[in-house]
């Protein structure tokens, strides 16, 4: 058949895995459709409130995700994330019941990181909720967790009114100002040698972390585009 007549079939979308939330998701937020250069497929999963996944770790809610991750492959996503890093307690389920790669949460990132900065230096984790991050979630994703700091933001008020307490009229520059603080405090810890942003909120404000810091800052989307683009060509 001669190269000319072969039609290109559509690129693979990303499909989300996305929590029923409310609060305003601006670009650069792995909800923001505007976000990715690649074909993005959204599919909410009813009754995943943020209280159920970060505070609960509910896990009667696995068969919620792995049908909507049945649905998202079936309608032509090569690559499947979520909307939320907690979400890594599911990571071998989901990556179990469905054919294409699952990237559950950016937390996948920080073994990587361990292996690269050797023993000496510690990957440093912002994560939504310190208090909630337990060796449940790090162990799900394969860190080990004598090398690692963590930082919460349940504390800042303007991040956790919006993306805790579900308010709709997100502050952009407050939020800026309380992310940055809360990553300048964790990189005061002279072994943190990089940072992973737990939260798919915060990728908004990684260039600003970069910047204030001075390390390395790899975040969900980072981590999607390169799995995207790693698997398939540019659309």
């Amino acid at each position: 058949m001669p190269c000319s007549s072969l039609k290109p079939s559509s690129p693979p979308s990303l499909g989300l895995l996305m929590l029923q939330t409310t609060f305003p998701r601006i670009r650069g937020d792995v909800g923001h459709e505007g976000t990715f250069d690649f074909p993005v497929r959204f599919k909410v999963v009813k009754d995943t409130f943020s209280s159920r996944v970060v505070y609960q770790a509910d896990p009667t809610l696995i068969d919620s995700f792995i049908h909507a991750a049945k649905e998202l492959e079936d309608e032509g996503a090569g690559l499947i994330g979520t909307s939320c890093g907690f979400l890594v307690l599911f990571q071998e389920a989901l990556a179990r019941a469905v054919q294409v790669p699952v990237f559950s949460s950016s937390l996948l990132q920080v073994p990587m990181l361990q292996a690269v900065l050797g023993a000496k230096g510690l990957v440093g984790i912002l994560t939504a909720c310190a208090d909630s991050l337990g060796l449940d979630h790090l162990r799900a994703a394969g860190i080990d967790s004598s090398r690692v700091a963590v930082a919460g933001l349940e504390q800042q008020p303007e991040f956790s009114r919006i993306f805790l307490g579900g308010a709709g009229d997100l502050d952009v520059e407050r939020c800026r100002q309380e992310v940055v603080c809360a990553a300048r405090n964790l990189a005061q810890n002279s072994r943190v040698r990089a940072i992973v942003l737990e939260c798919t909120n915060l990728p908004p404000y990684s260039d600003d972390i970069r910047r204030a810091t001075g390390l390395p800052v790899f975040d969900v989307c980072s981590m999607l585009n390169t799995a995207y683009t790693s698997l398939y060509s540019s659309p």
